[in-house]
C-alpha cells in the first residue's frame, strides 16, 4: 500500500498492479498506513488528526477524530 495526499493505493505484490484506490476525505494528509488482523483484512489509515479503519473485504470505513 502507498499513500499520497488523502489517497491510499493497494498494489498486488506479485504483479505490482494497482488493485484498489481508497480515498480518505477525513484525512487531509495520510501520515501512516498499517494492515491489521491475522489476514490483514483491515487497514488503519492515520493523519495528524484522524484515524480511519478500513475493511478491505466490505470496502467500508469508520473514522475517528482525535
Amino acid at each position: 500500500a502507498v499513500a499520497s495526499g488523502n489517497y491510499v493505493v493497494l498494489y498486488d505484490p506479485a504483479t505490482t498492479l494497482a488493485l484498489r484506490t481508497i480515498m480518505c476525505p477525513e484525512c487531509e494528509l495520510v501520515s501512516s498506513i498499517t494492515f491489521i488482523g491475522k489476514a490483514s483484512r483491515y487497514l488503519a489509515i492515520r493523519s495528524h488528526t484522524d484515524l480511519v479503519l478500513w475493511d478491505i473485504v466490505t470496502e467500508g470505513g469508520t473514522s475517528r477524530c482525535a
